[in-house]
């Protein structure tokens, strides 16, 4: 697979991702906004990035806690599920990250991470 078909396939999945995000924030009341190249991607290009491989959405600390809550039961977890370093262990970051179950994400140099990586969607509190 080549870069461009690689990058294609990534921007289906994360756009699910931030489907699912999305549906479960609506439906929790919780208010978020996207960051970073997510929102670069949104405005310059009304789409995502070319060539970006991941999406960041944020949250303030109370709305995170909402949607982590939201996660415990309203997630499809047929289909994802949500990582952080309250719920995974071995896992390093201050933030969480929504995956896509059935999928693979590695980043070099973080293969030995103890935990499933699926292509993910940051979230930061």
């Amino acid at each position: 697979m080549n870069q461009e078909e690689y990058l294609e396939k990534a921007h289906e999945v994360l756009l699910k991702l931030l489907l699912e995000f999305d549906r479960v924030c609506k439906k929790y009341d919780v208010q978020y906004y996207l960051i970073c190249g997510s929102l670069l991607g949104a405005v310059r290009h009304q789409d995502f990035i070319p060539w970006d491989d991941d999406a960041d959405v944020a949250l303030l600390r109370p709305e995170y806690e909402k949607f982590r809550k939201a996660c415990e039961t309203e997630l499809d977890t047929s289909r994802f599920y949500f990582q952080d370093h309250r719920n995974t262990p071995g896992y390093r970051w201050g933030y969480g990250k929504l995956r896509r179950k059935d999928t693979l994400f590695l980043r070099e140099h973080q293969e030995h991470m103890p935990y499933d990586q699926g292509v993910f969607i940051d979230v930061f509190p």
